[in-house]
């Protein structure tokens, strides 16, 4: 699926017709990064971390600014580089027992397009990132507090295998 989406972004960049459509190009530069960050989590259990790893992946990520689509080339060192980056927080203090970040990744979108119905993006971009982190905070918080949170609770729950496994646990 990454190379599909990593050869329509070529396409894209190529300007090869029938890749000019709005949606075709919109999904050309989200999919490649998207699933650079999943190839990366699937097998990160197999993926060193190395220190000639994280230089390369500098390296191709400098070099790619030169490129049309930094996408083309930066996608896994980018998301190597986060996951490594996130590896190496050991302090205490860097861990924190609330986690707004998922409610962050769920709606930030739709609190930017909302911003940007509104007419926010004529504030300029700084105004604009600012009034949407000010925005999705709230809603992220919500949902840890609300849902998350409680949900993670019964994530190494136990489901009985059986009717009767539970019914013989029970007495």
């Amino acid at each position: 699926m990454f190379l599909l989406a990593w050869l329509l972004a070529l396409a894209v960049v190529l300007h090869v017709p029938h890749t000019q459509n709005f949606y075709v190009v919109t999904f050309a530069r989200f999919a490649p990064m998207f699933l650079a960050g999943v190839l990366i989590q699937l097998w990160s259990d197999r993926i060193p971390v190395r220190r000639w790893m994280i230089i390369a992946s500098v390296a191709v990520l400098v070099g790619s600014t030169v490129l049309p689509d930094y996408r083309l080339l930066a996608a896994l060192p980018i998301a190597y580089l986060l996951i490594v980056a996130g590896s190496f927080i050991r302090s205490p203090r860097l861990r924190f027992r609330n986690d707004i970040s998922y409610g962050v990744y769920v709606y930030a979108f739709p609190v930017q397009q909302s911003l940007a119905l509104f007419g926010a993006w004529k504030l300029g971009i700084p105004a604009f990132a600012l009034l949407g982190m000010l925005f999705t905070i709230p809603f992220a918080a919500g949902s840890w507090f609300g849902v998350e949170r409680f949900a993670l609770r019964w994530k190494k729950a136990r489901v009985p295998a059986t009717v009767e496994h539970a019914a013989l646990t029970r007495r």
